[in-house]
């Protein structure tokens, strides 16, 4: 069997062990790929005051779930154009994960406290990190994605969290939208616009302060003072302009329904001051009880305690519907403050009323045609409501005195105002005013351009008011650094160490199999007494051969040894096959040098040479040293080697085919290898012609099947 060499196999077979790895290489990497993730990571900081007790601004608990709630996670969709066939909410939000920050110190302090079965009282945890990993699908660049992905969820929760838990959503609603396609009037339409603007005034007013004069967005370059400052100047110059042309050119897309209109609102004021009137008369009832107690009494230091329980006495029931137990009094001083609540907001109900009843009659007259010089719109407000409105109150529940006639006041400007509508209706017969249709189109024209700015300037406080609300986040959330990406396989390193890996496997795989042809090859194509191939790989080696012609020179050589039987018998089988293990020895080192020459056992003592490229002189030289070393052998051992050889080579013969070159050399053997060649004329010596006719008969018979 052949020496084990390592180096040898892995020679032989290393151009498939490189493909081998490359390949392996390759399906790493495409399966990596597949499996590859990123995770994006940050640190957020709770920064409020209450932060490190667990509050948020508000005083509510933090929660870290809202960083990753259903909310956020939609606005993020829409940010990044996500489509919801495609990509689920649900999923991403599993992707997300938020954990506490510890210090060295805590984590140490945490598994002692768990090692010892102590509860560890510590504050709440402050600082999280927050990650979110894109896994394949998500995108064609997950590193980039993930990122995108991370810092839009961040930014939609510190703005979020602002309006959540600071309080300051949007000062004003927009509520203008869709004005012109509203049945409504154009004198209609301006009110609305009126109100709009003063509702977000109003609303500014409450919004402006020490958090907020320091504000001002970089995107609309607005702070809350500009845009109250906006609004006031839509109201103050625009909605009075719009007014004025209006009225002035008594302007109406039909006059019967705005009247009318109006007429029923002077009714449904009518209708509320009623009510008002009743609220004010069972208020007033209680406050006159409450003074005439005071009165009978005669005790100036008579608390108001006692008072209003003797009048609860008077006007309740203390009692059960039963008859069972009194009931628990209330507290009387809220129920006095309540009182005296109650009755400034109906009476201050009441005048309202008596202004928008007379603002409602006074755009009567103007479309009525019963206003003749409408240069100035300004609606007077009747003196019994200024004079109600100016009223003051008492003050620390000092009653001032009053009497029956003084109490009616309610009822004498309910008066007063029947007395106006009287005085309307005795006024000239209405002139009717139809409006052209380029002053309609011109109303028209004007309100569309105010609602237009009104529009754009609610669109502004909208975008500062977000602006804001991420301020306030942010100044409540701090990033404590920036967003971090890392791979979840680091792909390069894995792709070396498997096409390493493979190659080791590879090159172990050569190892064995040419390992397990060396030994299948001694079982089947090796003699056991020498070592050689035996006559089976001598028939292969052949038959490769046989399929074309040979090239170049090429040589056969017959090295037969003789008296095989004779020696037998002599000097016994053992010694005799050590003896032709030794001569096939010789034989292999003899052409030893020669890569491409093929040493065969054909048969029992019969050994056969195949070289390529080898010249009838060279191999008679070869011949020669094998001569040399068979007679040192047969100097020291008794059993001596005797042998004959023939030599044919294709470019001496013209013989092409490696079975006839055979057959030239079997007939050609002879003892001296210093005789000339049969093929020079001269005759083999000591080779019996019959036992040489007899052998190439055998050979052809093998051979040729």
């Amino acid at each position: 069997m052949k020496q084990f060499d390592l180096l040898g196999y892995i020679r032989k077979f290393q151009i498939p062990i490189v493909i081998f790895s490359l390949l392996a290489g390759i399906a790493g990497f495409l399966i990596l790929v597949r499996m590859q993730t990123y995770t994006a990571s940050a640190i957020i900081r709770y920064a409020n005051d209450s932060a490190e007790d667990g509050l948020a601004p508000d005083g509510t608990r933090i929660d870290t779930t809202e960083i990753y709630s259903s909310k956020v996670i939609s606005q993020v969709f829409s940010r990044l154009g996500l489509d919801y066939a495609t990509y689920n909410i649900d999923d991403f939000r599993s992707r997300v994960a938020v954990t506490p920050v510890m210090t060295e110190k805590e984590q140490a302090m945490e598994v002692a406290a768990l090692n010892s079965g102590t509860e560890l009282e510590t504050g709440q945890p402050t600082e999280y990190q927050v990650t979110f990993t894109a896994v394949r699908g998500d995108s064609g660049d997950l590193e980039i994605f993930a990122r995108q992905f991370l810092d839009e969820m961040l930014d939609v929760y510190i703005a979020s969290y602002g309006e959540s838990h600071i309080n300051y959503d949007s000062p004003a609603i927009n509520d203008i939208s869709g004005l012109s396609s509203q049945n409504y009037d154009y004198l209609e339409q301006a009110e609305i616009l009126r109100d709009s603007i003063s509702n977000a005034c109003n609303a500014l007013d409450g919004r402006i302060n020490s958090d907020t004069e320091a504000f001002r967005s970089t995107a609309t370059g607005y702070s809350f003072s500009d845009l109250r400052r906006e609004f006031a100047l839509l109201r103050d110059v625009e909605i009075s302009n719009l007014y004025a042309w209006i009225l002035g050119n008594r302007v109406t897309e039909n006059h019967d329904v705005l009247v009318a209109k109006y007429e029923n609102r002077i009714q449904n004021y009518g209708l509320e001051n009623d009510e008002s009137q009743e609220n004010i008369a069972a208020i007033q009832e209680i406050i006159d009880t409450y003074v005439r107690m005071m009165r009978e009494s005669g005790n100036t230091n008579i608390t108001y305690e006692y008072i209003l329980d003797q009048l609860h006495d008077d006007l309740y029931t203390m009692e059960g519907e039963s008859g069972g137990e009194p009931e628990k009094a209330f507290d009387q001083t809220v129920e006095y403050d309540a009182l005296l609540s109650g009755f400034i907001t109906e009476n201050t109900d009441y005048a309202s009323a008596l202004v928008d009843i007379a603002y409602c009659q006074y755009i009567l007259d103007v479309y009525n045609g019963l206003v003749r010089d409408n240069s100035d719109v300004m609606v007077q407000m009747p003196e019994e409501a200024v004079a109600m409105e100016t009223e003051l109150l008492p003050d620390n529940g000092n009653i001032p005195e009053t009497d029956e006639s003084t109490m009616d006041g309610a009822i004498v400007t309910e008066a007063a105002a029947n007395q106006a509508v009287q005085t309307a209706e005795e006024a000239p017969l209405p002139i009717i005013y139809e409006s052209s249709p380029e002053l309609q189109a011109e109303a028209q024209r004007r309100i569309d351009e105010l609602t237009a700015k009104l529009n754009s300037l609610y669109e502004i406080l909208r975008e500062t008011n977000n602006e804001f609300n991420e301020y306030m986040g942010a100044a409540n959330i701090n990033m404590m650094a920036g967003i971090a990406v890392s791979p979840l396989i680091k792909i390069g390193r894995y792709v070396a160490l498997i096409t390493v890996f493979f190659g080791l496997v590879a090159c172990i795989g050569a190892v064995v199999v040419g390992r397990l042809k060396d030994i299948f090859d001694y079982y089947v194509f090796v003699d056991r007494k020498t070592g050689l191939p035996n006559r089976a790989a001598c028939d292969q080696y052949i038959a490769g051969y046989s399929k074309g012609l040979l090239e170049g020179d090429f040589t056969c050589i017959t090295v037969r040894a003789e008296k095989i039987g004779e020696k037998n018998r002599l000097y016994g089988r053992e010694t005799t096959d050590q003896m032709l293990r030794s001569f096939g020895h010789m034989l292999r080192e003899t052409f030893q040098h020669e890569s491409d020459v093929f040493l065969g056992l054909n048969g029992i003592g019969q050994f056969v040479i195949f070289a390529p490229h080898m010249t009838y002189l060279r191999a008679r030289s070869y011949l020669k040293q094998l001569k040399k070393s068979v007679a040192e052998y047969n100097a020291a051992e008794s059993c001596s080697i005797e042998y004959v050889f023939g030599i044919a080579d294709s470019a001496t013969t013209g013989i092409y085919q490696i079975r006839e070159l055979l057959i030239k050399a079997l007939s050609m053997e002879k003892e001296n290898p210093d005789d000339p060649s049969p093929s020079d004329g001269a005759e083999s010596k000591g080779t019996d012609k019959s036992k040489v006719i007899m052998q190439l008969d055998e050979l052809k018979k093998a051979l040729h099947g």
